[in-house]
């Protein structure tokens, strides 16, 4: 296997797993965002309702809506991180003992010696049975 393969196999598990590490924050932030902005809005209509005669309904959907979703795009963003840190996060969710970021390390210093491509292989092989999906 040349280097350039394995430069695209790891990038592609890297990738793969920010992209999951994306869904997971972002999936997380909607559900909390969204009760708390429930939660106010409910509130925030019924004292509208009860003492200002209902006038805000329709531009505080509008609001809650737009947080939500800045705040969905932020936790998925906060919580996908670097390609470092994608490897990192792969390496304890799988128990991997720093395959993948010693070979991450490894390609972004440039030209692997034997030992080294024997290492980026090795962690190459192990990602790729795993079911990242679970």
């Amino acid at each position: 296997m040349s280097e350039r393969e394995v430069r695209t196999q790891l990038q592609q598990a890297l990738r793969s797993t920010r992209r999951r590490l994306f869904l997971r924050g972002a999936i997380r932030s909607a559900t909390i965002a969204g009760a708390i902005l429930l939660t106010v809005g409910a509130i925030v209509v019924a004292v509208d309702q009860r003492w200002f005669g209902g006038g805000v309904g329709i531009p505080l959907l509008a609001a809650l809506t737009g947080l939500w979703v800045v705040a969905t795009l932020v936790g998925g963003l906060t919580h996908t991180g670097t390609r470092r840190g994608a490897a990192h996060t792969l390496d304890e969710m799988a128990a991997l003992k720093d395959r993948v970021l010693s070979a991450e390390q490894f390609l972004a210093e440039g030209e692997l010696d034997e030992p080294r491509r024997v290492q980026v292989a090795d962690a190459i092989a192990r990602v790729q049975a795993l079911n990242i999906k679970s």
